[in-house]
């Protein structure tokens, strides 16, 4: 292993992905300012990816979480018990960073994505963001 990568705390880690979670949730509203409503959610997406791979890094041994994107997957491997409504947003999130990697999915997500859904939905990923934040 390269020597950086082996020397930093564990603490660094989970700072490192709090920190990166932070940035790609200010994309994340840049994006729905701009309408770009699906790429919002591909962003607030990663957002929660990421704060749930800091948990990860918390509940583990390792400092280094599993290369995946599945929220459900890295909560479940966390010690965070998720309200049941939370629960079923992470499932619903999934969605997007598949669509977002796959360009065949993304006029489809797109066509069903409204503004008012997009929002709502931000808000709802703001709350958990919040407490993610809060239980590091």
């Amino acid at each position: 292993r390269p020597f950086y990568i082996c020397c930093v705390t564990k603490e660094e880690h989970i700072t490192y992905w709090s920190e990166s979670a932070l940035k790609d949730w200010q994309v994340a509203l840049l994006l729905f300012k701009e309408k770009h409503f699906m790429y919002s959610m591909f962003f607030a997406h990663l957002t929660l990816e990421k704060l749930l791979k800091a948990h990860w890094i918390k509940a583990h041994e390792s400092n280094h979480p599993p290369k995946i994107h599945n929220l459900d997957y890295l909560q479940s491997k966390s010690k965070l018990k998720v309200a049941d409504d939370d629960q079923v947003l992470l499932q619903m999130m999934n969605q997007f960073q598949i669509e977002g990697r796959y360009p065949a999915y993304k006029e489809l997500v797109h066509q069903s994505l409204s503004q008012s859904k997009a929002e709502n939905l931000l808000n709802d990923v703001n709350r958990i963001r919040e407490w993610l934040n809060a239980q590091l």
